[in-house]
């Protein structure tokens, strides 16, 4: 699927919103459930529900360049805010 999914760019422009890693993530995670399913490891997937629990991830990219460093994700520990890519500022939750 992950050969498919520069075509469904174009087929699905709404898959541009969202960070690539985070699509390539979701098939891995598919494809792991469908192996242990049929290796009976498991009982049959369940895909997630938008209103149950909302998880998200990514890859941070460091880099530095004429001595100042660059990274995609950004953490605000005063205002509780995380800057993801492509989404923006995200409220997070203490634990």
């Amino acid at each position: 699927m992950c050969k498919e999914l520069k075509e469904m760019y174009n087929e699905y422009p709404f898959l541009k919103t969202c960070d690539s890693y985070s699509l390539r993530c979701a098939i891995f995670n598919l494809e792991d459930a469908y192996q242990d399913f049929f290796d009976k490891r498991s009982n049959y997937h369940v895909f997630k529900n938008k209103y149950i629990r909302q998880s998200y991830r990514t890859n941070c990219i460091r880099s530095s360049y004429k001595g100042k460093e660059y990274a995609n994700i950004k953490l605000d520990l005063k205002n509780q805010e995380i800057k993801l890519p492509k989404l923006g500022s995200v409220k997070s939750k203490r634990i």
